[in-house]
């Protein structure tokens, strides 16, 4: 919903001032007062980079900032476009993120604890070909941006099913089609 900052508390301060711009050579606009060392800006734009900076206060006086402050891409979280069994492959695909780079994309096997990183890609899919016959694969992806990361999508679950091995023959009147039967299948 926005960009998170967060910064180390000052001990003296009894509030901290926001500053935000949108360009290293615009100058600062000041966009909340907080009492917290931390908020959210919501009110950004996707595939937008905006720059931070936070003064702490303590009643009129304040401390000095970062001049070049902090920037950030606030990415939307990729939505999801499909999953489905290939041939000896998982393929897990999304919609485009503006203003992202590429996206990482996770998965946990059969119901595991921790996320395994699979790696980058600058495409909207990714073709897992690391499966086996009636595993559970669950994917999950996020948008980068250099550092700037967008939150993870809702991740997805599909049980892997091997592609039946064909044989197809001629008879007389027709084409006779058999596989071997497929471990975890109910129909075909």
């Amino acid at each position: 919903t926005g960009i998170s900052l967060k910064w180390d508390a000052n001990e003296e301060a009894d509030s901290y001032y926001i500053y935000r711009r949108t360009s290293p050579s615009k100058g600062w606009s000041r966009i909340a007062t907080v009492t917290k060392n931390s908020h959210t800006d919501t009110k950004v734009t996707a595939g937008t980079t905006y720059y931070y900076t936070i003064k702490a206060v303590k009643g009129k006086i304040t401390s000095s900032y970062k001049s070049e402050g902090w920037s950030y891409r606030f990415l939307k979280i990729p939505s999801h476009k499909s999953l489905s069994n290939g041939y000896g492959s998982v393929v897990f695909s999304w919609n485009k993120v503006a203003g992202a780079t590429g996206y990482i994309v996770y998965r946990k096997v059969n119901g595991a604890d921790t996320w395994t990183n699979l790696g980058k890609t600058k495409s909207t899919s990714y073709t897992d070909k690391d499966v086996v016959n009636k595993s559970n694969y669950q994917y999950t992806v996020r948008a980068y941006y250099g550092s700037s990361l967008s939150s993870f999508t809702a991740s997805k679950v599909i049980k892997y099913l091997a592609a039946p091995k064909l044989k197809v023959s001629n008879t007389t009147s027709s084409v006779k089609l058999e596989w071997e039967k497929v471990s975890g299948a109910s129909s075909y």
